[in-house]
């Protein structure tokens, strides 16, 4: 269970500096930096996982 807390925070920093990074200066501009390299992971699909672990 403790594994899993831990897991869990991680997470939970991870999405925390997801969002920073995507709402830096009310820009977009990680979202741009990602599309050029082809990553595909949105701030809705971060935010809709952290929903997701809180349920947990």
């Amino acid at each position: 269970m403790a594994n899993l807390q831990a897991k869990v925070e991680e997470l939970q920093k991870e999405i925390a500096a997801a969002k920073e990074k995507y709402l830096a200066n009310g820009r977009l501009e990680g979202y741009e930096e990602d599309k050029k390299v082809g990553a595909e992971t949105t701030i809705s699909e971060y935010f809709a996982l952290f929903i997701f672990l809180k349920l947990l």
